[in-house]
């Protein structure tokens, strides 16, 4: 949606409902954050994520009518911990009296003994189910995020295998951000806690359909993601690096010196990219083909993808088209596990990227 339009709307519904302060818990980006303050009066504050950005004091930020913003936002991963002392004087934002801190989170920092204590039995049970082996696991499997945003993964590829078969469809996607614990888990075997690491959101999986010419528009948003050296990557105007998608039942090749697609913040193109060089699809015989761009195809992906989440405004256009599997994308990939009996796959040249 156009978020400064929704900010307003939801300032003005909190005011009817008598609301003196409010403030803004986003996972937008800073860049969107900065553009919601600068372009809505009457939020007090905005906590933000999803850009990792460690601000170490509160950025406030004008909008109209001279009303004032404080922005924070506290990095990535429990690192640290954001406090925000925010004044208030006669309604609105008193910058001189507010503040920002981002406190580090450590070892150091000791437990409170009585939540401890309250959650114990709790972890326990979690433990029992967690810790549990799935099945072997031959080899090492790759889950940065270095490797999961930039290229073809042998991991991304086996979740988006699970994916199709679970759904049965003739293509999926999963985006490179949605794969997460930014580490190698190394040979030995998969347990619960491990692919709950590795797809800690909980989401669901969706079925709908695009057209050929859909499918590839698809893939061509996706290279907008990829940074290629000397880049002028605008991240206001580009597809974030965790919108690059992982894929099953396509191939195809990327040449990331070409013009990326620029994507405004609303999801609007502002500049057609041309990354986008061959594509193929699985046939039902094995063999690769062309992408009919008047064919119908079947597509199985995730519901922040096929919401319209990274700029994957495609998805977002067709949404009428799909709908809800009721199947957590984490089970669906944990069945394929025990279908498979092992978690294994290798890089098989479905993405290819010319630099």
């Amino acid at each position: 949606q156009d978020l400064p339009s929704e900010a307003e709307r939801m300032v003005s519904l909190l005011k009817k409902e008598g609301c003196d302060i409010i403030v803004l818990l986003s996972h937008c980006g800073l860049e969107d954050d900065r553009l919601i303050a600068r372009s809505t009066a009457g939020i007090h504050a905005i906590l933000g994520g999803h850009s990792h950005t460690l601000m170490e004091g509160a950025e406030f930020i004008e909008g109209p009518d001279g009303w004032v913003t404080a922005v924070g936002q506290a990095g990535s991963y429990a690192r640290h911990l954001g406090r925000m002392n925010l004044a208030v004087k006669e309604g609105r934002v008193d910058r001189e009296k507010s503040s920002w801190q981002a406190i580090p989170l450590g070892k150091d920092i000791p437990e409170d003994l009585r939540v401890a204590w309250l959650i114990e039995p709790f972890r326990e049970r979690l433990n029992e189910k967690l810790e549990v082996p799935l099945a072997p696991q031959p080899a090492d499997m790759d889950a940065r995020a270095e490797v999961l945003r930039r290229k073809e993964a042998a991991l991304g590829n086996f979740i988006a295998d699970a994916f199709r078969w679970k759904v049965g469809t003739d293509v999926a996607f999963i985006g490179g951000g949605s794969i997460r614990g930014d580490k190698i888990y190394l040979a030995g075997s998969v347990s619960y806690a491990d692919i709950t690491n590795m797809m800690p959101f909980g989401g669901s999986l969706w079925k709908g359909t695009l057209s050929g010419e859909d499918l590839l528009a698809v893939l061509e948003t996706s290279a907008s993601a990829l940074i290629a050296e000397g880049d002028v990557y605008d991240g206001a105007m580009r597809v974030p690096t965790g919108g690059f998608l992982q894929v099953s039942g396509l191939r195809f090749t990327i040449d990331s010196r070409r013009q990326p697609l620029l994507i405004d913040s609303n999801s609007v193109v502002r500049t057609a990219g041309s990354r986008l060089v061959k594509a193929e699809i699985l046939q039902a015989d094995g063999s690769w083909g062309p992408i009919d761009p008047r064919k119908t195809y079947t597509v199985a992906v995730t519901d922040w993808t096929g919401g319209g989440g990274d700029k994957h405004y495609i998805f977002k256009k067709n949404a009428p088209l799909f709908s809800s599997m009721q199947q957590m994308y984490l089970e669906a990939t944990a069945d394929y596990i025990r279908f498979r009996g092992e978690m294994a796959a290798e890089e098989e040249g479905r993405i290819t990227i010319l630099e």
